[in-house]
């Protein structure tokens, strides 16, 4: 699929950034899940969609959230250490993850500024994806792990 591009892209290069996009994804999904336990109420915030001190039950909704984001990075980080050919799959749904939190952010909020660290994170998601194809095309299949 991304022949002529994987043989254009060093190798190393390619590897870098993967290996790079993976260590951020991670412990960026995994610092989001610790800031919604420490600070739901500032999450929120961040997240667009801020919540009033007396929200208990949506309180427990951003605790949720962060158990999401904190699970998907710590799989992702997993996937990286263990089973890199697998990777690329874990990352396409993580994709999903902050195009979905944009499309809700907006129904919400319906202010297009609140969704535009969800559709920065979904386009960041998306190249690290890219790059683990054009990985994957670039490395024979015997010396895939």
């Amino acid at each position: 699929m991304f022949g002529s591009l994987a043989r254009a892209l060093p190798c190393e290069l390619v590897t870098f950034f993967c290996t790079l996009g993976t260590w951020i994804l991670s412990c960026g999904l995994i610092a989001i899940g610790f800031l919604c336990f420490y600070d739901p109420f500032y999450a929120a915030n961040l997240f667009g969609l801020p919540l009033s001190p007396l929200t208990a039950g949506a309180r427990g909704f951003v605790e949720a959230l962060g158990l999401r984001d904190a699970a998907l990075g710590a799989i992702t980080l997993a996937l990286h250490r263990s089973r890199r050919d697998a990777l690329h799959f874990i990352v396409l749904a993580v994709f999903f993850v902050p195009l979905g939190d944009a499309i809700i952010t907006y129904r919400r909020a319906r202010r297009v500024v609140a969704c535009v660290p969800h559709c920065a994170g979904a386009s960041c998601v998306g190249i690290l994806w890219l790059l683990l194809l054009i990985q994957r095309q670039q490395r024979p299949l015997e010396k895939r792990r």
